[in-house]
């Protein structure tokens, strides 16, 4: 077929004028109709009875059944792992941390600042975490750089157990760095190994969502590949109500490569209703304003899906002035999202520790406390974590402070209530006519503490009590300040000279 000229700078304007109309929501689509790329890197044992050829039948089972049942929104692919890689992938699937990652993003992906801190101790990788690093680095450090090979790559080991088999699957989320939880099946028969290495592959994927629309703490989430058709709907939910993700931000360098990537911390995202494209979620955050409602340049807002078994986590409190203190014998309350009656679930051990067990859902509120002080607001999923550290703002100065307050004052109600008796026993003894024994009452009303010992005391105590947190410290100058107002008022020495006067005048001797 000819085109003339004519007809040419026809089609080339109406596709100009399409560019241009096109909504940028039209243009965003492309995360909704993209499909996820997967490679399923798989190890098996070198024992007898798991042989190459169930190897080979495993990778083609994974490839089409994960078609057949998903479609066209996983572009999946399954390979042997390199010989030399399979006794590290063997041994070390379990233990993989955000530090075994591909060279060069081992910095990349921080720990959570604001008073959350990574598991991971600072010491060297090993040499089973260092080849598989090196391994990752050549599948998802490909070129060119803003177009990785693989959104997802799954981790699956068979290793002989209990006189079967266990199949062990770990994913990786290229785009935020992010390792899932080991998601383990055993295996009685050889025969259910194709099922369970489906069921362990498929409970480890953490669908990833674009953070769209951001109203208070409301959220709405756009899910990858969520436009394209799922074969087997009515059997497979990848996303319900009710499950949570993980928002995290990525900053990009002008070439594509991540120049940081940092989980909000103590923020989560509860799926409440499920769109053909998109999910409706609620924000949980113990952060102000833990996500941005402008958009960024290179700054990409992102939401992980959080696979976590019904397990406790443990919380550890250490002081945010001085990481290495822990803080014992801190209140720590539980509740659910919908709930707003907390549970105590203890104190903190004398290492700062104590155990979150699993709620009705995924996600747990923490509140803990200092004395009457609320401290923090903690959302956690109890199982994603195995430890969870919080910095938390170093409040035993204010407590102190509050317990010697909370003495202070029931002293000065005691002290108020002799007053208020001796004062009624004053004037009765002035109406009655007895003025020498009002005289002596009015020498024991003088003999009680005064308003002037009270504030030397205060005085004291404050001077004592200092507090290096700004926000401590001004909590301790409002209780000294209050207690100071109650003391005035209930103390007013005006009071016993008034009395005083009275007595004076009824006997006729004001004069003298």
């Amino acid at each position: 077929m000819r085109f003339s000229g004519r007809c040419f700078c026809a089609l080339f304007w109406t596709a100009v004028t399409i560019l241009v109309l096109v909504p940028p929501a039209a243009a965003q689509s492309v995360w909704e109709l993209t499909p996820y790329r997967i490679h399923v890197v798989v190890a098996v044992a070198p024992v007898p009875e798991l042989t190459p050829r169930l190897q080979t039948e495993l990778l083609g089972s994974l490839v089409t059944r994960t078609d057949a049942l998903i479609g066209a929104s996983w572009n999946l692919t399954a390979a042997p792992a390199p010989r030399k890689l399979q006794p590290a992938l063997l041994r070390a699937i379990g233990e993989l941390s955000m530090r075994s990652l591909p060279t060069g993003s081992l910095e990349q992906r921080k720990a959570a600042n604001d008073g959350q801190k990574s598991r991971a101790p600072e010491e060297p990788l090993d040499s089973d975490a260092e080849a598989i690093a090196r391994y990752l680095t050549a599948l998802t450090l490909r070129r060119p750089p803003t177009s990785p090979e693989y959104d997802k790559l799954i981790l699956l080991a068979v290793v002989p157990d209990r006189g079967g088999c266990r199949v062990t699957a770990r994913e990786l989320d290229v785009r935020t760095r992010t390792w899932s939880l080991p998601v383990s099946r055993q295996v009685p028969q050889l025969a259910k190994l194709r099922d369970a290495a489906l069921d362990a592959l498929m409970a480890a994927f953490a669908p990833l969502a674009r953070i769209d629309d951001v109203e208070g703490n409301r959220v709405v989430l756009r899910l990858k590949a969520a436009a394209l058709p799922v074969r087997d709907d009515e059997q497979l939910t990848l996303v319900k109500p009710g499950d949570v993700f993980q928002p995290i931000i990525r900053y990009d360098e002008r070439d594509g490569q991540p120049r940081g990537i940092l989980p909000v911390p103590w923020t989560f995202c509860t799926v409440e209703e499920v769109g053909p494209e998109k999910l409706d979620c609620r924000v949980y955050s113990g952060l102000r304003s833990p996500l941005s409602a402008r958009r960024r340049g290179r700054v990409q807002q992102l939401a992980l899906a959080v696979v976590a078994p019904r397990k406790p986590s443990t919380l550890r409190l250490v002081a945010q002035s001085d990481p290495k203190r822990a803080l014992a014998g801190y209140e720590v309350f539980g509740r659910d999202p919908d709930s707003k009656t907390a549970t105590l679930l203890g104190r903190t051990d004398r290492r700062g520790r104590i155990t979150v067990p699993p709620g009705k859902g995924p996600l747990c509120i923490l509140l803990v406390r200092n004395g009457n002080e609320l401290l923090a607001r903690l959302p956690i999923v109890p199982g994603a974590e195995e430890e969870i550290v919080a910095e938390i703002a170093d409040d035993d100065e204010r407590l102190e402070a509050e317990g010697f307050i909370t003495g202070l004052q029931e002293e000065l109600v005691d002290l108020v209530t002799q007053r208020e008796v001796l004062i009624a026993r004053i004037r009765a003894r002035i109406e009655a006519g007895e003025f020498d024994e009002a005289a002596e009452v009015v020498d024991q009303l003088r003999r009680l503490p005064s308003e002037s010992e009270f504030d030397r005391i205060l005085a004291e105590q404050q001077k004592r009590i200092r507090s290096a947190n700004p926000a401590a410290q001004a909590k301790i100058n409002a209780l000294f300040g209050d207690t100071r107002k109650l003391v005035g008022k209930h103390l007013d020495p005006a009071v016993v000279e008034d009395l005083w006067q009275q007595l004076r005048k009824a006997r006729g001797d004001v004069g003298g």
